[in-house]
């Protein structure tokens, strides 16, 4: 960590501390993006089956398909992932998952998620699941609930406020 790091969660101006989310609700949003990514991955090797069969012609495998090489297959799995998560990032820092569980990526520099930062949090999240999820699972002894990803990257999640409910008065004055 750098000297220009902050190490206590980020504060907007004339705000309270922004709250830190905890990992069942990092994990429920996980797993609403899995739901989301493993149809990408699916369709992304389709597609490249296709376009193999297609230059190459009707080269027949033991399971008589077009097969790909299998480190193939995993290059294009992870180009889909880190596609999919930092397109989202970089766009307004929340992919659907993060949305709906009211997560959002900030950069610890106040700046914006660049294409760096997303594409070394992708890396960096591989390498924290590598490890046996060791780098996810660092967040619960963190002062600052971060996974190893988000101090590779220069970035960490936040818990944003609920919407306040709208009122009946609220929709009548709208009008």
């Amino acid at each position: 960590m750098t000297a220009t790091e902050p190490t206590q969660p980020t504060q907007m101006a004339n705000q309270a501390p922004i709250q830190q989310p905890k990992l069942p609700r990092r994990l429920a949003a996980m797993l609403y993006d899995f739901f989301l990514v493993l149809p990408l991955v699916m369709a992304s090797v389709a597609l490249s089956m296709g376009i193999r069969a297609w230059i190459f012609g009707s080269v027949e495998s033991d399971l008589g398909t077009a097969a790909l090489n299998p480190q193939l297959v995993q290059l294009i799995a992870l180009m889909a992932v880190v596609g999919f998560f930092s397109w989202f990032w970089i766009r307004n820092g929340q992919t659907l998952g993060m949305q709906a569980w009211r997560l959002k990526l900030v950069s610890l520099d106040g700046g914006p998620i660049t294409a760096r930062k997303a594409v070394t949090r992708c890396l960096g999240a591989t390498l924290s699941m590598a490890c046996l999820g060791a780098g996810y699972l660092w967040s619960l002894v963190d002062s600052n609930r971060r996974y190893w990803h988000d101090y590779l990257s220069g970035t960490e999640l936040i818990l944003l406020p609920k919407p306040e409910k709208k009122t009946k008065k609220t929709k009548k004055s709208e009008k």
